[in-house]
């Protein structure tokens, strides 16, 4: 019975692929969330709906098991992290972005935990106060004097960020042809 169930939703979900009309909703839908949550550039970045952010990740994986699903069932994981590497095997991401996309999404994913933890509550931004960030940096592993580790935090999120939007506006932009 869960064996019919699962192939009934994997025929409903990856029975044809999706066309570029879809792939351009899934996009849009991906602009509104940024545009209503993401945060201004002079606001607090948004970790999860920010630009170059851990959304940015989910909807390009998603879109692309959803495109490609029905001609490579192996791709066709619940988790982010099993799907990226699933994707490069399939040749449907190069692996250099793979591997960049893993591992952002993995730096994105740690820092939210942190500040989860730190806060006892959900996590929708990183702070911009220097000491929130020191302690921050500290408890990810960042060593150095004070402004040498808040630097090399905020760098790598900004590296983070830009690769993860790179690669994601490559393959919407790719998509939709």
């Amino acid at each position: 019975m869960v064996e019919e169930l699962e192939t009934v939703v994997d025929r409903f979900v990856y029975g044809r692929g999706l066309e570029r009309e879809e792939v351009e909703e899934i996009a849009r839908m991906r602009d509104r969330i940024e545009r209503e949550r993401g945060g201004g550039e002079d606001e607090e970045v948004r970790i999860k709906t920010g630009r170059g952010g851990l959304v940015d990740v989910e909807f390009l994986v998603q879109m692309l098991q959803l495109r490609h699903g029905h001609a490579h069932p192996s791709i066709r994981v619940r988790s982010t992290r099993a799907a990226i590497p699933e994707l490069a095997r399939a040749g449907l991401l190069p692996a250099d972005e793979a591997d960049a996309l893993a591992t952002g999404w993995a730096f994105l994913r740690a820092l939210e935990n942190r500040i989860r933890l730190e806060r006892n509550a959900p996590v929708e931004a990183m702070e911009a106060d220097p000491e929130a960030l020191l302690s921050l940096a500290r408890r990810l592993g960042y060593a150095g004097a004070d402004a040498e580790a808040v630097a090399a935090l905020t760098a790598d999120h900004a590296r983070h960020r830009a690769t993860i939007r790179q690669i994601y506006d490559r393959c919407f932009a790719e998509a939709r042809r």
